[in-house]
């Protein structure tokens, strides 16, 4: 991956959560969730949002960013000043909740062998 697609992805992140948090007004985007990373192809035609949901309907919340996702991609266009956009996609990542079963799973065991 190029030094300036890191750069962008970095950006990306921290711009889609600023709009996400503070301009879309979707009752059903409501919860603890939080973008995890963001994954943009070399030739800016897609980016990979992935969102950690901790709280709330995940299904209902994945739903409404991927509706919402073209205001989203407006909204970043006004704020960074690149000649193209990427069509965004979310994608939900759960890394920490099968990270969480797996420690749970582990002290149960570790319980086991200690009785």
């Amino acid at each position: 991956m190029s030094f300036r697609i890191q750069r962008l992805n970095k950006l990306f992140m921290k711009e889609i959560d600023s709009i996400i948090h503070n301009e879309l007004k979707d009752p059903n985007i409501k919860g603890f969730f939080t973008i995890v990373s963001v994954d943009t192809t070399p030739d800016l035609e897609t980016s990979n949002i992935m969102i950690s949901i901790l709280e709330g309907d995940k299904i209902r919340i994945i739903e409404a960013l991927t509706k919402a996702a073209g205001f989203i991609r407006h909204s970043l266009g006004k704020k960074i000043h690149i000649r193209k956009i990427p069509k965004l996609s979310f994608v939900l990542d759960e890394t920490i909740e099968k990270a969480n079963n797996i420690n749970i799973l582990l002290n149960k065991i570790k319980k086991e062998l200690d009785e």
